[in-house]
C-alpha cells in the first residue's frame, strides 16, 4: 500500500510541473502541495520499511533508536512542511524582500526535512544489513539509497539557482527514481528471472 501511495504521489508531483497555477496564494499552495504530499508519504513509507526490517531481524533490534524518534521525526517533518506551506501561501511571487518569519520558515524547511529524511535513510541502510533475507535486504537497501537522494534534493533548495546545482538536482532526481524503480523490481518475480 505504501509503495503504491509513494509512486502515485511522485507521479502526481511530476505531472503537476506541466500545470499552470495562478500567481495567487491559493495557486502557490496548489503548486507546492504535490511536493508536500511526496515528503509526507516518503516519511510514512520509510517508517513502515524500517518497522518491517526490525521485525525481520532475528533479534528485533531497534535501528538507531527509530522506535523512540519516529513520532518526533514525523512531528518535525510535518511542522516544517506546514510552516513552509504557510509561508508559500503568503508570499507566492516576490521572494527578494521576504520578511524574517518567511526566511525562518524556509530555512526550517530546508534544514529540518533533509536532516530527518537523511537520518531515516541512514536507519534504512543500517537495517538492511541486519535483515537475513537477501531479497528483502536488497529492497531495503535500494529504498534507503532512494531516500538519501531525495533528502539531498531537498537540501539543494537552499543552494543558488545556478546551472551546476540544477544539473546536480536533476541527477539526484534521476538517481532517486532509479533506485526506487530497482527497489520495486527487486520484490517482483520479473526482477529475479534468470536467463
Amino acid at each position: 500500500m505504501w509503495m503504491a501511495a509513494l509512486t502515485s504521489s511522485i507521479l502526481i508531483s511530476e505531472l503537476s510541473t506541466f500545470a499552470q497555477f495562478p500567481a495567487t496564494a491559493l495557486g502557490s499552495l496548489l503548486a507546492t502541495s504535490p511536493l508536500i504530499l511526496v515528503i509526507l508519504v516518503s516519511y510514512g513509507f520509510v517508517d513502515r520499511t524500517i518497522l518491517v526490517a526490525i521485525r525481520s531481524d532475528f533479534f528485533h533490534r531497534d535501528v538507531m533508536g527509530w522506535m523512540r524518534v519516529r513520532i518526533l521525526g514525523l512531528t518535525l517533518v510535518a511542522g516544517a512542511v506546514c510552516l513552509a506551506a504557510a509561508d508559500w501561501a503568503q508570499s507566492p511571487v516576490d521572494t527578494s524582500s521576504a520578511p524574517l518569519w518567511s526566511v525562518l520558515a524556509f530555512d526550517t524547511f530546508v534544514v529540518v526535512v533533509p536532516l530527518v529524511l537523511g537520518y531515516a535513510a541512514l536507519a534504512v541502510v543500517i537495517s538492511a544489513r541486519r535483515t537475513a533475507d537477501r531479497t528483502l535486504k536488497r529492497h531495503i537497501l535500494l529504498v534507503g539509497l532512494s531516500l538519501a537522494c531525495f533528502a539531498a534534493i531537498l537540501a539543494l533548495f537552499a543552494t543558488p539557482n545556478t546551472d551546476l546545482f540544477n544539473i546536480l538536482g536533476d541527477g539526484l532526481n534521476l538517481g532517486s527514481l532509479y533506485f526506487l524503480y530497482r527497489a520495486v523490481m527487486s520484490l517482483t518475480l520479473l526482477g529475479r528471472v534468470e536467463k
